[in-house]
């Protein structure tokens, strides 16, 4: 697994607002979980369980290591399972009350 925070950086690609997220990138290059952190800090979760709902979908495709470290729409940052986990465990507006 890899963990990433990917900051787009305000591109010039046409995007409403900055984007704010991280990913769980499994070994195979899909993502496994995501987490889009909105400017007012609400949050959306995805994994493969819940793929996707009226706010949003998990990414789709294969997240190479060229990909992340293409600078020119953002940059990636590399964290731990331990910091991915933390932000995981940050409620989403997107879930159901457990």
């Amino acid at each position: 697994m890899k963990h990433v925070r990917y900051q787009s950086g305000g591109n010039t690609i046409g995007l409403e607002y900055e984007i704010d997220d991280y990913w769980e990138i499994a070994d195979d290059g899909y993502v496994a979980r995501s987490i889009h952190v909105h400017p007012d800090g609400s949050r959306l979760k995805y994994d493969r369980q819940h793929a996707a709902d009226r706010f949003g979908v998990l990414p789709e495709g294969i997240i190479t290591d060229e990909m992340l470290a293409d600078r020119t729409t953002g940059q990636t940052t590399l964290l731990t399972a331990t910091e991915f986990d933390a932000q995981w465990a940050i409620r989403g507006k997107n879930e159901s009350a457990a």
